[in-house]
């Protein structure tokens, strides 16, 4: 925490902090409506036929450099398979098979359902556009432990 807080000091407002675990989960709401998408997509310069290989691309920097971290730590990624692994007992698992006093324990990924826009083509401009659809993307958690044993999942 305190590389971090050195790193950005200038961007952070509050550091908060916990006797066992914080879990924040949460949403950047705008982004959840179409209005919302269609606005940021317009501030970062996305066509909205382009959304797709937008979204891809973005997804993949984002999971390539999350990843990266991990391995540049020296620390596990474990595959879960399915919902029914305890996470919180794999992590302990694998704090005991690859111990570290403090920070990264290791990195989970998980496919899991979620909602996510697709862009549909139609003759009717009005019927064009995005469109939120279910389907299973790629989760990735993190779990980190703290100096005295204090750890969580994020």
């Amino acid at each position: 925490m305190e590389k971090f807080v050195a790193r950005y000091g200038a961007a952070v407002t509050a550091v908060l902090s916990g006797f066992d675990r914080l879990v924040f989960r949460g949403t950047l709401l705008p982004l959840v409506w179409e209005r919302g998408m269609h606005t940021f997509l317009a501030r970062a310069g996305v066509r909205l036929r382009d959304f797709r290989q937008y979204a891809l691309r973005t997804t993949e920097q984002l999971i390539t450099r999350s990843v990266q971290e991990a391995l540049n730590q020296h620390r596990p990624i474990a595959y879960v398979p399915n919902s029914k692994i305890d996470k919180e007992a794999l992590a302990r698992r694998l704090l005991k098979e690859h111990p570290l006093q403090r920070g990264l324990i290791c990195m989970f990924r998980a496919l899991e359902p979620c909602m996510t826009f697709e862009y549909h083509r139609a003759q009717d401009p009005a019927h064009r556009g995005l469109r939120l659809k279910t389907r299973k993307c790629l989760h990735l958690s993190v779990s980190n432990s703290n100096l005295g044993g204090n750890w969580g999942l994020k």
